[in-house]
Order: structure tokens, then C-alpha cells, then sequence
């Protein structure tokens, strides 16, 4: 599994590659990572949880996204995961042991199956927004926090801020409302869990490709 926590750090090839000119100041880790969105067009996703409490560290210079999230990171306990589509997600870091080549006398953690589920479940979020042209990415930001039963049915969503449109606000939580991940979640996944959607063209990343 790629990582980017850290420069020297293994990291699975984004699909965004060209450096990017970042000012991104230290702050609590949502924000940034907000910012991050804003900034590069990328899609975060991570459980809400894992936020709380932590300071990014500052972003200043022209980086690659891959690089200037590690940046970010840096200090925080956590990892970036590329997953599909030019998108991130947040999840704790291996632990020392592991790094270290002791892998054999360590069982796998939780964080590695939340992982694998919440790349799931950005996939299913971004394929039924792209069904209307009134929530199809590409022309707004949004920060979304949800809880998905276990059913893997959404079954509570918030906007952390407005598009910009009250209608368009309304059209997204409702298609969330009327969403269902593949698979149940992972038993005791943390949540709820956090999902900044940028304003990226579809057309260019892919994100509503039939």
C-alpha cells in the first residue's frame, strides 16, 4: 500500500503530477485539508475523527499534490492512500513495527479494510451525483459529513458549507439520502466520515464516465 506521509515516503502515482504553487497555512487539519481540495482539484475523504484535534503543518512553495499532502500530514499520526479517480484517503499511519519489517508478528489493522471501504463508498457517492446535471461535480465545492448504517444505506448527511446554490445544496444531500454503498460497513468503523468534493471538471478527471 502507498503512502505520503512524509517526503522519501512510498506513494501510489497520482493522476496529477505537475507542480502546483501551495499556501496553505498551519491550521486544524479539516480546514487544511479543505484548503488542499480547494487548491488542487483533489478529492479527500477520511473519517471525520481522525481530524479532530490535529494541526496541519504549513504548506509554502511549489509542490507535486502527492508531496504537498505529505507535507500537510507531517506530524499527524496519519497517511494519504491514492485511491482512483485523482482522489485521497486520510487513514492512520502503518505503526513502526510495521515499517520497520516486522510485519509477521503484526496483525493487519482496521484501518487497512476502512481504507479499501471508504474508496468504496467515494466511488458510489460520485456515481450518483453525477446522475444530475444540478449535483455533477465539477462546478462547485463542498464538504460533506455522513453516516452510513449497517445496511451500508446513507442514512444521515450534513454540508459542513453551501455550494454557493441553496438548490444545489438541497439536490446533494437528497441524492445522498437515496444512496447505498455496495457493501455494509466495516464493524466499529469510526464515524461519521468526511468528504470534500472539489470543483474538478469530470470531463477531464473522469469522475462520470459511464
Amino acid at each position: 500500500m502507498g503512502v505520503a506521509a512524509s517526503r522519501g515516503q512510498n506513494t501510489d502515482a497520482p493522476g496529477q503530477t505537475a507542480p502546483i504553487l501551495f499556501d496553505i497555512e498551519a491550521q486544524p487539519l479539516e480546514a487544511a485539508l479543505d484548503a488542499f481540495g480547494s487548491a488542487t482539484g483533489i478529492q479527500v475523504l477520511y473519517e471525520t475523527s481522525l481530524a479532530a484535534g490535529r494541526r496541519s503543518t504549513k504548506v509554502e512553495g511549489r509542490f507535486t499534490p502527492d508531496i504537498a499532502l505529505g507535507t500537510l500530514l507531517t506530524g499527524t499520526g496519519l497517511t494519504a492512500r491514492y485511491t482512483t479517480n485523482d482522489a485521497y484517503t486520510i487513514m492512520r499511519a502503518l505503526p513502526a513495527a510495521h515499517l520497520a519489517g516486522n510485519a509477521r508478528r503484526y496483525s493487519p489493522p482496521d484501518f487497512a479494510r476502512y481504507g479499501h471501504y471508504l474508496g468504496m463508498a467515494q466511488a458510489g457517492i460520485l456515481d450518483v451525483l453525477c446522475r444530475s446535471p444540478e449535483t455533477r461535480p465539477g462546478g462547485y465545492h463542498a464538504t460533506l459529513k455522513f453516516w452510513i448504517g449497517s445496511s451500508g444505506a446513507i442514512q444521515k448527511t450534513a454540508l459542513l458549507d453551501s455550494t454557493g446554490d441553496h438548490g444545489r445544496d438541497s439536490a446533494i444531500l437528497g441524492a445522498l439520502g437515496d444512496t447505498t454503498i455496495y457493501e455494509p460497513p466495516p464493524a466499529h468503523m469510526p464515524q461519521p466520515v468526511t468528504m470534500v468534493i472539489a470543483p474538478r471538471q469530470p470531463d477531464d478527471t473522469g469522475d462520470c464516465d459511464p
